[in-house]
């Protein structure tokens, strides 16, 4: 691809173009399903592209491709010329003109293009094979899959910026699903590495099922007030509600619930969030943003208080900051966006289990069903809950169709103890929380 790179370069500078940013993606990638111990699904690709974004007075053009030849090249660097010329110019459109020390990160397999399918089909069929040993009552795994990637990028701009990094992705999901009588219970759960060696096939598909199981005969309680522990899963859930408002783009138009709020104290003092690109196996961790700034970890809520926004270069350039490295790749056609990395609650030293044993009378959360309905700037929300009865520091039972209800900027100011039980879903990271009190509805 450096190839394809340089001649991208050479056509823009033979047209004169004096601004510019090329970026180049390239990627390998599968998935694969087992299905009864069998091979079910098999998907395979490979995507090469680029993408182009010029400045002419101020204007940003874009424009993007799949081929390299060189008409196809000059097709593309005249379209995002002209598109440029199409819109107003903003002085705070630039790209990055400081050549910058990068972060070493080493999220790479070398064994990437070594693993073999069989190897792949084997490790799935191991993990559905242990979700189905856990006895007769698991009936059926719903699904169990595999998807990997490795991705190179390229980025090369007119201020001498020249960066490259390449990085390997490993993600299995299982859904066994369980019987007793007319009742039915699943439950979904995953890994996540850049490193094959990390994964755990066979403990995922035993754990999923075990979890599954132990959902079976589930009540429903009376409309109480309790206090809760959330699971690192219902947790993770919320900061994803939550991650919404600590972009700057979205403080600067008034969608955050953040703004007016820098350097006040909004949460408990032992919630500290924090946004790591950086973080050594996180899905997210890229030594350099969309833009060649280099990434980092930005502490956006420090026990508890507001001290940092999330910013790329132009919004950072608008409220007169600096970038934190957030810009995104999203893909070959798509121009880069603010967005959080690895963004995550840092955890303490109590573990779930130690929690739940502390806790005599309340409730522990273990799956929430609509939280993606909140509101991401009032926080408000009303969704359906799985869980267990805690009494006597002990799990006494399931519950089943219930709902809880409140405000999620209120949930994370009662929380009183934080465990150490981090786990990331995706790009989102939390561990389990003790909430001092919430409403649950039931019968």
């Amino acid at each position: 691809m450096k190839k394809e790179l340089h001649l991208i370069y050479d056509q823009i500078i033979k047209k004169g173009i004096k601004e510019f940013e090329i970026t180049l993606l390239h990627s390998y990638s599968s998935t694969t399903e087992v299905k009864d111990q069998k091979l079910d699904a098999l998907e395979k690709a490979e995507k090469k592209g680029f993408k182009i974004r010029v400045l002419n007075g101020g204007r940003l053009g874009f424009s993007f491709g799949t081929d390299f030849s060189p008409e196809s090249i000059n097709y593309v660097i005249d379209q995002a010329f002209q598109s440029a010329t199409c819109l107003s110019p903003d002085s705070f459109n630039i790209f990055q003109e400081k050549i910058l020390p990068m972060p070493v990160l080493q999220n790479n397999d070398p064994c990437y293009f070594q693993l073999t399918q069989n190897e792949k089909n084997e490790a799935l069929l191991s993990m559905e094979k242990a979700a189905l040993n856990q006895g007769s009552r698991v009936k059926r795994v719903r699904y169990a899959s595999l998807n990997d990637s490795r991705d190179t990028i390229w980025i090369l701009n007119h201020h001498g910026i020249k960066l490259t990094h390449e990085r390997t992705e490993f993600q299995t999901t299982i859904m066994p699903v369980v019987e007793e009588g007319s009742e039915t219970e699943s439950y979904f759960d995953q890994q996540y590495s850049p490193f094959w060696k990390d994964l755990q096939f066979e403990d995922l598909g035993k754990a999923a099922a075990t979890e599954a199981l132990s959902r079976l005969g589930g009540k429903r309680l009376p409309t109480l007030k309790t206090p809760i522990i959330l699971n690192s899963q219902v947790a993770n859930e919320i900061i994803d509600v939550l991650s919404f408002s600590i972009l700057a783009e979205n403080v600067f138009k008034k969608n955050s619930f953040l703004i007016g709020k820098m350097g006040k104290q909004i949460y408990s003092p032992l919630i500290t969030l924090l946004d790591d690109g950086l973080l050594p196996l996180g899905s997210e961790s890229f030594p350099f943003d969309a833009e060649g700034t280099p990434r980092q970890k930005t502490s956006v809520i420090q026990k508890g208080v507001v001290r940092n926004f999330l910013y790329d270069l132009y919004w950072a350039g608008k409220m007169k900051a600096t970038s934190t490295g957030n810009a995104k790749h999203t893909n070959y056609d798509e121009k880069p966006s603010l967005g959080t990395t690895n963004f995550y609650v840092e955890p303490g030293n109590t573990s779930l289990e130690t929690m739940c044993g502390q806790m005599n009378d309340g409730v522990l959360l273990t799956e929430t069903i609509g939280m993606h309905t909140a509101d991401e700037i009032s926080g408000d929300f009303s969704v359906a809950v799985q869980g267990y009865r805690i009494l006597g520091g002990k799990k006494a039972y399931p519950l089943r169709s219930m709902a809880w209800s409140g405000n999620l900027h209120e949930v994370f100011r009662k929380i009183v103890c934080v465990g150490s039980d981090l786990r990331f879903y995706g790009d989102r990271g939390s561990p389990s929380l003790w909430v001092e009190e919430g409403s649950l509805s039931g019968e």
